[in-house]
């Protein structure tokens, strides 16, 4: 009898990895690109099982624009054209860590996981000819005054939303896929700097008048809509 255990137990040890190994070949890894509200990215899946997917990836996106705020004002009969000048920077940027649930025979999923969010937005503000209002305090035409306003999102952001992937029931190896959902990023939180020889005019209980301010109209704002379109090949 133990000659016989002794015999058996390599064969049962060997078959243990070679199941380990099929199964894990049996995993199906995907690589997508994809596009939509929050940027564009790239997406690495894995199916451990019919019916479950887990899914990692990242988004990010870039916008800046400078402009100048124009205002017509009289003096002398005369008319004077006075501008302030202004910069707005969106830097998009997260990173995904999802599962995806496939209930029934097809590419619909449900998803949920977590999001990095290190997305940024950053506006400034020079008075130029103009006035710059922070707070109760209005700043002189010409003053030598410059407001930056940096926005900031708490760090990890829960997702929850619902999606299709074909590949999930496809014998082709491309495929097409969609999110839509919802980022829960919580309450934005604003900084407010100022610069220029005028800066010290401005009073410490303004600015943070001005600070409170922008941080209660950000306070709604605890939500993202996240819709993705992508396409994914399956190896």
């Amino acid at each position: 009898m133990n000659a016989l255990i002794r015999r058996a137990l390599p064969l049962a040890i060997a078959s243990g990895f070679a199941l380990s190994a099929s199964s894990a070949m049996a995993i199906d890894i995907g690589l997508g690109a994809k596009a939509g509200t929050q940027g564009y990215g790239l997406d690495l899946s894995a199916g451990i099982t019919p019916k479950l997917n887990v899914r990692g990836g990242f988004t990010q996106f870039s916008f800046s624009y400078d402009g100048e705020l124009e205002q017509d004002t009289s003096a002398g009969g005369a008319s004077i054209n006075s501008a302030a000048t202004y910069s707005t920077t969106f830097d998009f940027n997260t990173v995904a860590l999802l599962v995806d649930y496939h209930p029934f025979a097809s590419g619909f999923r449900l998803t949920t996981g977590a999001m990095l969010n290190n997305s940024k937005l950053h506006g400034a503000a020079i008075a130029g000819d103009q006035t710059i209002e922070i707070g109760n305090y209005t700043s002189t035409q010409g003053a030598d005054l410059r407001a930056d306003v940096t926005i900031t999102f708490p760090k990890t952001a829960p997702y929850l939303g619902i999606g299709y992937d074909s590949s999930r029931y496809s014998k082709s190896g491309f495929s097409f896929t969609y999110d839509l959902g919802v980022m829960f990023q919580g309450e934005p939180t604003a900084k407010v700097e100022l610069s220029g020889a005028d800066a010290s005019q401005v009073p410490q209980e303004d600015l943070d008048r001005e600070v409170a301010s922008v941080n209660e109209t950000l306070s709604d704002f605890t939500i993202y809509p996240v819709m993705n379109l992508g396409l994914s090949y399956t190896f």
